[in-house]
C-alpha cells in the first residue's frame, strides 16, 4: 500500500503544526517524534558521490546511499538504495532516550526490489554502536518484495536492549554471487499507533454535492478525519466523524461537477493516513431513459456534450471532442471524433439509483476516418466506478473498426447485462491500434435505453368472453419481440389448435370458439419458447329466446322458456313496477315457477341463464291474482296443512265436497323453484288427510302446489 508524502505533510501541519522532515543537524539525535525522511534534500552525510540524510552513517562505505531518479523514486526525484551484495548497513541517527522510549516507536516506509531475486532483502534492528555491526539485533525480517513498492509498518516494542541506533541491513541472497537491490522511500518514525492502519480508500457513490468514501481498517469503532480540497486548491477542509463501526463516510456540500482530492486518517493511529484519490460529484443525473446524443450541441472550450468528462493518460490534444462537420457526420451537422486520443477514457454523465445499469443497452454509429494505416481501430465500451480513476474501469465489449470501408458508418448495439460492478457511468476507452498509435474514429447518434427484454408471458387473463370468443392478455410484453405462438382446445381433447401471430401489445382474440364449451390455453414467445401457466375458461352459450308468463295465480307465476338448449337453471330478475329494485331468484327449468308473490300486483320480469350473464331475455309485465279469483275461498280454507313449521311429517286434510278435486296433484318445490316431491292423492271427501315424509328434505322454506286440470291452490311450509 503506498502511502504519498504529500498526505502526511499535510497530516502532521494538521495534528501538530510542524513537521520534522529529519534530524535536527546540530545535535544528530531524535529528542520528538514523528520524524520523516523523503531523502529529497539536506542529504549532508556520507560522501559526495554516495550521500546519505543528515546525521545518518554507514559503518561499511558505499550502501547504502541517496539515488537520485524521478523513474524509481516513490515519490519526488529520491530515495534509498541498497545495491550489489548482502551486510550493507544504513544506521538512522541516534534516539534520545531521556525525550523518547525507544520501545514505544514505530517505523514505516515503502519498499521495493529493483533486481529480481528470490528471498528477504532487508532486516530492521537497533544497534549499539552505529559502527561495529556485531551490535546489531535484528527486529524484523522485511519478507520478499514485489517490483512495485509496499508498505512495511515494523513496530520496535519487541526490542530489548540498551541500543539506541535504529538500523536497516541488506541481508541479500543465500551467497555472495547472488545481487540483492531495492528501494526504500518516504520512510517515517512514530509511536506505535493503538490500531491498524487505514487502507484502499475508494469513492463508491456521486451526487451533485456529495461523494462517498469508504476505506479497510481492521477495528470494530474509531474515529476517523476526512480530508478533502478541490483538486487545484490548497486549503484542505476536514471533518471529523464520531465512532463509526463502519467504514464509510458521506462529504456533503459539495460543488457540483467538480473534482476533489480526499484522504483518511484514524485518530486512533493519526501518522499513516490513507492514499489520495480524485473523486467527482456529478453534473446531472440520467434519471430518465432513453438518452440521445447527436453531437450538435456542445460546450465549450472543450466541445464535450454537456456533463460528459474525459480522462487523458497521455498529453492532452483537445481530443477526443464534437468535430462539426457535416462531412463525417452520420446524420446532421456533427460527430464525436477520437482523433490520435489512445487511451483516453471518455465518461458519460452518472445514472441515477433508480436506473439499473445491467438493464441497458447502448447503440450508436462508428467509422474510422481518414488516417493512411489501413489497420483495425478500437474503442472500447465499460463502466466507471470512479470517473476521476481510470483504474476503476470495467469493460464490457470491444468494438473493432478497420478503415478502407468508404467512410461507412456501421451501427453498434452494446449489451451492458454481462456488468457486475457498482459504477453507475458508462465509459469509452480508445483503444491503442495493433500498429502505431494513432487514431481516427467518428460515433454518431449514441443512444441508451432500456435493453429489450425476451419476457415470458406471465398473468394470462381472460376477457371479454362471447358464445364464440374469448380475449386474452398477459403481461410481459417487448414490441422488439413481437412473435408469439397461442395454443388452445377445448378441454379434455387431445389436439391443440395453433395460431401464430405478430402483435403490437399484449392481447389478442380467440375466435371461432363453440358455444358454452370449456376451453384450455397457453401462449409461447417464439423469442424464448417457454411455455405459460395454462388457463381454463368456459365460452357464453346462446342468449335466451322470447319468454312469456303462464299459470298466474294470487302468489305465484309459471314462465315459458322456448330453446333452452342445456341450461338447467334460470336466474329470475323481478321486481313491482315502479320499484327501483330487482329481486333475484335461481329456478329450475324443470318448473319454472316464481312464488310468494303478493297478490293483485303487476310485476315485469327478466330472465339470464348462468352460462351467459350478459345477455338477458326480454323483459315482460303481469299481474298476479286477487285472492279468491279462479279458486273458491271456501276451497282454500278447507284445504290444510300442518303442523307448520315440522321436522317430519307434514299432512294435507282435504274437506270439501267439490267431485273435481278427487285426482289432485301434489308437488312441493323449494325456493329456487326445483320440483322436490310429486304424488297423485284424492281430496275429496270429508276430513281425507294425506300424510308426507318429509324429515329428508334441507331446513328451509317449501312450497306445496295442490292442482286439478283447471284448479290450482299453493300453500307453504317450513321445514326444521
Amino acid at each position: 500500500m503506498k502511502r504519498l508524502i504529500g498526505n502526511i505533510v499535510v497530516l502532521f501541519v494538521f495534528l501538530f503544526g510542524t513537521v520534522i522532515l529529519q534530524a535536527q543537524s546540530d545535535s544528530c539525535s531524535i529528542t520528538s517524534l514523528p520524524v520523516f525522511w523523503d531523502f529529497e534534500s539536506d542529504n549532508t552525510s556520507g560522501t559526495a558521490s554516495n550521500p546519505l540524510p543528515a546525521c545518518w552513517s554507514r559503518p561499511i562505505e558505499g550502501f547504502p546511499y541517496v539515488y537520485n531518479n524521478a523513474n524509481t523514486a516513490l515519490s519526488g526525484t529520491h530515495q534509498l538504495r541498497f545495491f550489489i551484495r548482502y551486510n550493507w548497513y544504513g544506521v538512522l541517527p541516534a534516539i534520545d532516550t531521556s525525550a523518547i522510549d525507544l520501545q514505544n516507536c514505530q517505523l514505516s516506509f515503502h519498499i521495493n526490489r529493483y533486481v529480481s531475486y528470490s528471498g528477504p532483502a532487508i532486516q530492521v534492528g537497533v544497534m549499539v554502536d552505529p559502527q561495529d555491526t556485531s551490535t546489531f539485533t535484528a527486529v524484523y525480517t522485511v519478507p520478499e518484495q514485489a517490483s512495485n513498492y509496499q508498505m512495511v509498518d515494523v513496530p520496535l516494542n519487541s526490542y530489548s536492549g540498551n541500543g539506541t541506533y535504529i538500523a536497516l541491513r541488506n541481508i541479500g541472497a543465500n551467497n555472495a554471487d547472488m545481487v540483492s537491490s531495492f528501494h526504500i522511500d518516504d520512510m517515517i518514525l512514530y509511536p506505535i499507533p493503538s490500531c491498524p492502519m487505514t487502507i484502499d480508500l475508494e469513492a463508491i457513490h456521486f451526487t451533485e454535492n456529495s461523494i462517498t468514501v469508504k476505506w479497510n481498517h481492521d477495528v470494530d469503532s474509531a474515529q476517523y478525519i476526512i480530508h478533502y480540497k478541490l483538486e487545484n486548491s490548497d486549503e484542505w477542509t476536514t471533518d471529523t466523524t464520531g465512532y463509526i463501526s463502519g467504514a464509510t463516510y458521506t462529504i456533503d456540500n459539495l460543488q457540483q461537477n467538480a473534482t476533489y482530492s480526499i484522504f483518511v486518517q484514524a485518530l486512533c493511529n493519526p501518522y499513516l493516513p490513507t492514499d489520495t484519490i480524485k473523486a467527482a460529484t456529478v453534473c446531472s443525473f440520467i434519471d430518465s431513459l432513453p438518452m440521445f446524443w447527436d453531437f450538435e450541441e456542445y460546450e465549450e472550450p472543450l466541445r464535450m456534450p454537456y456533463c460528459w468528462k474525459k480522462i487523458r493518460t497521455a498529453n492532452d490534444n483537445g481530443f477526443p471532442r464534437i468535430w462539426p462537420s457535416a462531412t463525417y457526420a452520420y446524420y446532421s451537422n456533427a460527430s464525436f471524433n477520437f482523433y490520435n486520443s489512445c487511451g483516453t477514457y471518455v465518461i458519460l454523465p452518472t445514472l441515477a439509483d433508480s436506473i439499473n445499469l445491467q438493464d441497458l443497452h447502448l447503440t450508436f454509429y462508428l467509422r474510422p476516418g481518414s488516417v493512411v494505416n489501413p489497420e483495425y481501430q478500437k474503442i472500447e465500451i465499460g463502466v466507471i466506478t470512479n470517473p476521476s480513476d481510470s483504474t476503476t474501469f470495467t469493460p464490457v465489449e470491444t468494438v473493432t473498426t478497420m478503415y478502407g470501408y468508404n467512410g461507412s458508418y456501421i451501427f453498434y448495439d452494446i449489451d451492458l447485462s454481462s456488468y457486475s460492478g457498482i459504477g453507475k457511468n458508462i465509459c469509452f476507452k480508445d483503444l491503442c491500434p495493433l500498429w502505431g498509435s494513432q487514431t481516427e474514429l467518428y460515433m454518431d447518434n449514441l443512444t441508451l435505453d432500456y435493453r429489450p427484454i425476451c419476457h415470458h408471458p406471465d398473468n394470462l387473463i381472460i376477457t371479454n368472453i362471447s358464445t364464440h370468443s374469448a380475449g386474452l392478455s398477459w403481461t410481459g410484453f417487448n414490441s422488439y419481440f413481437p412473435d408469439y405462438t397461442l395454443y388452445y382446445r377445448p378441454l379434455g381433447d387431445t389436439i391443440w389448435m395453433t395460431q401464430t401471430v405478430s402483435l403490437t401489445n399484449s392481447s389478442i382474440l380467440i375466435d371461432g370458439l363453440a358455444t358454452n364449451t370449456q376451453y384450455e390455453v397457453f401462449l409461447i414467445h417464439d423469442c424464448n419458447e417457454i411455455p405459460s401457466d395454462t388457463i381454463i375458461f368456459t365460452t357464453k352459450c346462446e342468449p335466451l329466446s322470447d319468454i312469456s308468463i303462464q299459470n298466474v295465480t294470487d302468489n305465484s307465476a309459471a314462465l315459458e322458456c322456448p330453446d333452452l338448449g342445456s341450461a338447467d337453471t334460470l336466474i329470475v330478475h323481478y321486481r313491482i313496477v315502479g320499484e327501483n329494485d330487482w329481486q333475484t331468484i335461481s329456478v329450475s327449468t324443470d318448473a319454472p315457477v316464481i312464488y310468494g308473490l303478493s297478490s293483485s300486483t303487476t310485476y315485469e320480469l327478466y330472465v339470464t341463464i348462468p352460462c351467459n350473464l350478459q345477455d338477458s331475455s326480454n323483459i315482460v309485465t303481469f299481474t298476479t291474482d286477487s285472492i279468491g279469483d279462479g279458486i273458491s275461498d271456501y276451497i282454500n280454507e278447507q284445504i290444510r296443512v300442518y303442523p307448520n313449521p315440522t321436522n317430519d311429517y307434514i299432512t294435507i286434510e282435504c274437506a270439501t265436497n267439490d267431485i273435481s278435486w278427487r285426482d289432485a296433484k301434489i308437488e312441493v318445490f323449494d325456493i329456487y323453484g326445483k320440483l322436490i316431491l310429486s304424488v297423485v292423492e284424492t281430496c275429496y271427501g270429508l276430513s281425507l288427510q294425506t300424510s308426507m315424509n318429509v324429515s329428508s328434505f334441507p331446513t328451509g322454506i317449501y312450497f306445496l302446489r295442490i292442482s286439478t286440470e283447471n284448479k290450482t291452490i299453493t300453500k307453504n311450509f317450513i321445514k326444521q
